[in-house]
């Protein structure tokens, strides 16, 4: 039985996200440190870290998501045929250059909301 609809853009948005959170937690928590409340910092700090972890799937996964989404796209009736040696380019690279991820991941799902009315509706 065939999906009749591709979730895999819900990891996307998440690849995209994730380290927005991670970088605004770790802002918050080295200025509480920094501001004199150790306490306060620490506690963070072990937030921080259980929150860094399973953010880190979705950017792990974001690769995998753009291919297999990319993938669905191509077998649908919209106009948008993504190319995707560019886009897993850009998840893999995204490893390596800072915001590349972002920048790949808010692309992708540009494309894909102007020729899909949702992306739920594809």
């Amino acid at each position: 039985m065939e999906n009749s609809r591709s979730l895999w853009w819900y990891v996307i948005l998440a690849g995209v996200a994730a380290p927005v959170v991670l970088y605004v937690l770790i802002f918050i928590t080295g200025g509480a440190v920094v501001f004199g409340y150790i306490h306060f910092g620490m506690v963070l700090f072990d937030m921080l870290l259980l929150v860094g972890v399973v953010l880190f799937f979705p950017v792990l996964l974001f690769p995998l998501a753009l291919y297999f989404d990319g993938k669905y796209l191509q077998n649908t009736d919209i106009e948008w045929e993504p190319n995707m040696i560019w886009y897993i380019f850009g998840g893999v690279a995204g490893f390596v250059v800072p915001l590349l991820h972002q920048i790949t991941g808010i692309l992708y799902l540009y494309n894909r909301r102007k020729f899909a009315s949702r992306p739920d509706d594809v």
